[in-house]
């Protein structure tokens, strides 16, 4: 995308055209995108993805959509695949809770991403622990005598938080499909 700076963005820039819509032609899409910086490419992956995920179908008119399912105000997130994330229609575990909240924050600490997230402090403790042994997080401030340690968000690959597996050896980035080792703890 040309001037707009995150996919997110993207998404419900798109998503905002074709609820308004809800019968276009791609290329209508584009020119109102254009608008806010979204290039045609973006325009074009997010609506196959779209349509192979039935969001949006083809009418009996040549080139022309319809926006087939409507599952709320926030943007289904999808491939060019139609593998899709819809917030609408999946309420976020504690897991995406936390990461969502440190997408947003950028830096906190633990108390922070509990009240935001609104998890247990041992789940907090854990995930915090697993993500800044990977290199998703650094720790700004170490604990001091009555100061709680600062978390700062170094690797922020998209909505879906990575997520551990092998028994915590490993975390998968579920954005970039990579693999991250959890090194030993010091």
């Amino acid at each position: 995308m040309k001037g707009v700076r995150s996919r997110r963005l993207g998404t419900l820039i798109v998503w905002s055209i074709l609820r308004s819509k809800r019968q276009f032609s791609i290329p209508e899409v584009v020119d109102l995108a254009k608008k806010s910086d979204v290039s045609r490419m973006f325009v074009y992956r997010y609506c196959q993805g779209l349509n192979r995920a039935g969001y949006i179908i083809p009418t009996p008119d040549k080139g022309i959509y319809k926006l087939e399912k409507v599952t709320g105000v926030a943007p289904p997130l999808v491939d060019h695949k139609g593998e899709v994330f819809d917030p609408n229609l999946n309420p976020p575990d504690g897991v995406t809770r936390m990461w969502l909240a440190m997408c947003v924050l950028k830096q906190f600490t633990l108390k922070d991403l509990i009240q935001c997230a609104e998890v247990k402090d041992g789940q907090a403790r854990i995930y915090l622990s697993y993500l800044s042994r990977s290199g998703f997080l650094q720790v700004v401030s170490s604990h001091q005598r009555n100061q709680e340690a600062n978390y700062l968000l170094l690797r922020n690959t998209g909505p879906l938080p990575p997520i551990e597996i092998r028994r915590g050896s490993f975390l998968l980035d579920q954005n970039t499909k990579k693999l991250y080792e959890v090194k030993e703890k010091k």
